[in-house]
């Protein structure tokens, strides 16, 4: 489902015209979303949790170093979007574009692209980190939600991702 709502009331300038001729003037900027944050998980992949002592950070560090190893053609960057952040940064941040719930990393190959949410072993998946992925599920892109670095490999091989076996 899709909802609008207005975000943040802005009008042109005295004597400025709109920027958006034949546009209908809402009275600030439309935010399209397709949250509801309480729908439920699509058919993305979600790693169960597990009781392994290592943190989502050591995990993350894993995977990266495996990838960078196994599949060099790829093209690998992290989101730092779970920061504890002021309510002026996540403003800003939010103005330059970030988004509540976007996964961890994106895995980008010739031909295909994934995104990642990495969780320690307890670690539950947020609603807008659920909403997220059912977005980026809807829009035909591989996405899920790893706890170990190994498997999270094996779901990108099973997709396309071009990653060797093993390191020769």
């Amino acid at each position: 489902m899709v909802g609008y709502r207005i975000v943040e009331r802005r009008s042109p300038p005295d004597g400025a015209e709109d920027a958006r001729p034949g546009m209908t003037d809402l009275g600030g900027i439309l935010d399209i979303t397709e949250d509801p944050l309480d729908e439920p998980d699509l058919d993305w992949f979600h790693e169960p949790r597990d009781k392994k002592p290592a943190s989502e950070y050591q995990r993350q560090r894993t995977f990266l170093a495996s990838i960078a190893r196994l599949a060099p053609g790829a093209i690998v960057w992290a989101v730092p979007n779970g920061s504890k952040d002021t309510d002026w940064q996540r403003m800003r941040k939010t103005k330059e574009g970030a988004r509540a719930g976007v996964p961890d990393l994106t895995i980008v190959w010739s031909g295909g692209c994934a995104f990642i949410e990495m969780k320690g072993g307890q670690t539950p998946v947020s609603k807008p980190q659920r909403a997220m992925l059912n977005r980026l599920y809807r829009a035909g892109q591989h996405c899920g939600v790893f706890r170990d670095p190994f498997l999270a490999l094996d779901y990108l091989r099973s997709v396309g991702c071009p990653i060797r076996e093993t390191v020769s």
